[in-house]
């Protein structure tokens, strides 16, 4: 517990301090986003049925958006209007992903930057049930 609390602590710290000042220039790593900073995630489908096997999204004209900043060199990141806050887990070549590390049974967020356009993926996890939601869609730099 003490190291989730310092562990929380850091990123909160990493993210009132210095996140939207990062470098927007384009890197050639492929196996991160073309630059940190802050960017909108709109949703575009939304997972509609959970069974064992996977679960089927359906489109979504919502319309919901969140707020999404890579900070700490695109170590972590956060969700503004949910307030949730991950930390890297797994870099690939086609994504990068992050474990949300503030909620209740936990989620994660997983960008595909290389896509065009880039897209993402917010899930939140549940207790007794695997995924409590998922929402897919677009991720777009914010001007």
């Amino acid at each position: 517990m003490k190291t989730t609390s310092l562990i929380l602590a850091f990123i909160l710290s990493a993210l009132l301090t210095g996140c939207g000042k990062e470098d927007k220039s384009t890197g050639n790593n492929s196996q991160i986003p073309p630059c940190a900073g802050e960017y909108v995630f709109t949703v575009t489908d939304t997972l509609k049925r959970q069974s064992a096997a996977g679960g089927q999204y359906f489109p979504d004209s919502s319309g919901r958006s969140y707020c999404v900043r890579f900070c700490s060199g695109k170590d972590s990141v956060s969700l503004k209007g949910d307030s949730a806050i991950g930390v890297i887990d797994t870099v690939r070549n086609d994504s990068l992903i992050y474990s949300l590390v503030n909620l209740f049974a936990g989620g994660r967020f997983i960008a595909w930057p290389d896509t065009a356009p880039s897209r993402a993926e917010y899930t939140i996890y549940g207790s007794g049930l695997p995924v409590v939601w998922s929402e897919r869609g677009t991720l777009a730099w914010r001007e």
